[in-house]
């Protein structure tokens, strides 16, 4: 995925940085697919907050220097706030369940300059989907087992590889010769 930015505040220090919004249904399931890439991430610097429609364990979000934003609720309305040009991701769950959530995100994909990643079991209809292979750093793959053990999904090990899939209606445009 690109290092794209939504249009944020700078931080305490006045630096603009790069942000990625997760909407997900449970935090087990997010720290199961992808806890490595988004600690990866975060640890880059990047801006990673998470919207549930559910209890979310915070604790296991901290472990991987996620940011949980308390009582949204409305996944939808968040994600329909958002502007394009950045990086979102997004539980499979979420998108099958909620119509308001699929079009919000739809309209995201759409924009050439937004990313678009979609995790958990791809649904069908996804259109041009392409599967990302993510291989989490070391430290990473570290927090992450700790992250699991803390939302009870105890796994030996975190898994050297996290498979999601990058959605992008530019992607499908047909592409002609000049």
């Amino acid at each position: 995925m690109t290092a794209q930015t939504f249009p944020a505040a700078p931080d305490s220090e006045g630096r603009h940085r790069h942000r990625l919004v997760v909407a997900a249904t449970a935090a087990g399931e997010l720290v199961e697919t992808i806890g490595g890439f988004l600690c990866d991430r975060a640890s880059a610097g990047w801006d990673v907050s998470v919207v549930s429609d559910g209890a979310c364990d915070v604790r296991a979000l901290t472990i991987l220097g996620i940011t949980a934003q308390h009582g949204c609720a409305d996944v939808a309305a968040v994600l329909a706030g958002i502007p394009c040009g950045g990086t979102v991701a997004v539980s499979a769950d979420l998108l099958v369940r909620d119509a308001r959530v699929r079009a919000a995100v739809a309209r995201l994909a759409d924009d050439a300059r937004t990313d678009v990643a979609v995790f958990g079991t791809a649904p069908a209809g996804l259109g041009a989907a392409q599967a990302v292979v993510h291989s989490p750093s070391l430290a990473a793959r570290a927090f992450k087992r700790y992250a699991l053990l803390a939302v009870d999904r105890n796994r030996g090990d975190a898994g050297p590889t996290e498979t999601f899939y990058r959605w992008s209606g530019a992607a499908a445009r047909r592409l002609y010769a000049v």
